[in-house]
């Protein structure tokens, strides 16, 4: 068989037919919410994984509710909770490993888009001062 640039070029455009295609059906069936709090800091998991563990306590839990444009026929109702605690305190001295779970709830209004997310999180802090930590943390859910 003889290979001619015909043929390298006629599975080149296959190619990009078919992941254009992948890419249109997707974004047909793409829906997407993001969900904001005005006081974020009382959701420490949602602003940043990497502040798992990180209280003043052995562990924490946080929640909060959002409650937005009330005077529309349906408003946007957010709510999270979250919990996460310390571990391994005897074994790593003064460095924290932290693990925790959070589950929020975004509900927009007469969109009809509803986001239920459950969420678990890891992170280490290793001491570099005497309160300065560099952290790392991990999210998925």
């Amino acid at each position: 068989m003889v290979w001619h640039p015909t043929v390298t070029k006629g599975l080149q455009n296959t190619k990009q037919f078919i992941l254009i295609a992948c890419l249109t059906i997707t974004m047909l069936t793409v829906k997407g919410q993001d969900i904001h709090f005005s006081q974020f800091y009382f959701s420490p998991l949602t602003l940043n994984p990497a502040l798992t563990g990180l209280s003043e306590g052995d562990y924490r839990i946080a929640g909060i509710y959002r409650n937005q444009w009330a005077s529309v026929t349906t408003p946007y109702v957010t709510y999270s909770v979250s919990y996460d605690m310390r571990l391994l305190k005897e074994k790593l001295g003064n460095d924290l490993f932290g693990v925790g779970g959070m589950m929020f709830n975004d509900k927009s209004g007469d969109g009809h888009l509803t986001n239920l997310t459950l969420m678990a999180s890891a992170a280490y802090h290793k001491l570099l001062g005497e309160k300065h930590y560099l952290a790392l943390g991990v999210q998925g859910g």
